[in-house]
């Protein structure tokens, strides 16, 4: 089962969106289409168990590209790779009764090398967004199969987070409860895919995944990154070949994934503009 995303409600600044469900790949797609073309301030109402941590990077990217709010309401969970989403919110908001858990990196609830790399990886972007060491501590070292689930003291040691009860704007950013009467509405997916996402939005998401992914290769396969990244504007860049495996496996992948996006580097300024923002 994706991740469910639902316009909840639209304001004239804010829009409300309800983020449901374990996080899937693909469903960083849906998500940076949904949003990319709102041209209002989005609040983020988030519900998921986490999920794949490669979307949930990129989904990060966009939360704070866009400087969007997170909250977790009373019943609901943020955890595992959805706490990168709640990391990168300009705003954080929770609710009494809602849950907030980390742990390792994991792949099937095991671990490995490339698993503690994603770990690591983890760790770092906690610490961009001035996640307390306590908090990344529990992090890196709860097991895979475990969960941490952080105290009301520990959440409210996070900058720029609040309770909602706390809050002296609670009651203007909680999304109003849906009439019983009223329609579903339909206009979720097709605003998702009518909605245009800007050249900046898209250069952003895309650069955050690269820098995710390479982070997350061993020290051969970045050689090969960095050497195809170098040569890839001469006229004659030369083929990926190397007698380490790892590092052939490097160039190509940088490779394919590169030159699609070099494509629009050189055809948009707004996603160049987008790729070159930290």
């Amino acid at each position: 089962m994706a991740m469910e995303f639902r316009v909840l409600s639209e304001e004239e600044r804010l829009t409300f969106i309800q983020a449901q469900g374990p996080i899937r790949l693909g469903d960083e797609e849906r998500f940076i289409r949904l949003v990319g073309g709102l041209g209002r301030r989005v609040v983020l109402v988030v519900d998921s168990p986490g999920g794949n941590l490669a979307a949930a990077d990129r989904m990060r990217g966009l939360v704070a590209g866009l400087n969007m709010a997170v909250v977790v309401p009373t019943g609901a969970t943020c955890a595992s790779a959805c706490f990168l989403l709640f990391a990168a919110a300009k705003d954080r908001l929770i609710e009494r009764g809602a849950r907030i858990g980390v742990h390792s990196a994991s792949v099937s609830a095991g671990e490995n090398a490339n698993t503690m790399a994603a770990t690591v990886l983890m760790a770092r972007v906690a610490r961009e967004y001035a996640i307390p060491n306590a908090i990344v501590g529990r992090m890196v070292t709860t097991d895979p199969g475990q969960m941490a689930w952080l105290t009301d003291d520990e959440i409210a040691s996070i900058p720029r987070t609040e309770f909602m009860e706390n809050h002296p704007r609670s009651a203007a950013l909680a999304p109003p409860p849906p009439a019983s009467s009223a329609p579903s509405r339909p206009s979720t997916d097709a605003a998702a895919i009518a909605s245009p996402l800007t050249g900046f939005a898209r250069g952003h998401a895309d650069r955050q995944m690269m820098d995710a992914w390479i982070a997350a290769q061993p020290p051969n396969v970045r050689a090969g990154i960095d050497w195809w990244a170098m040569r890839r504007s001469l006229p004659r860049p030369g083929e990926c070949a190397n007698p380490d495996p790892g590092f052939v496996e490097g160039c190509a992948e940088a490779r394919r994934r590169l030159t699609p996006i070099d494509v629009q580097r050189r055809s948009d300024p707004e996603y160049r503009r987008g790729w070159n923002t930290p």
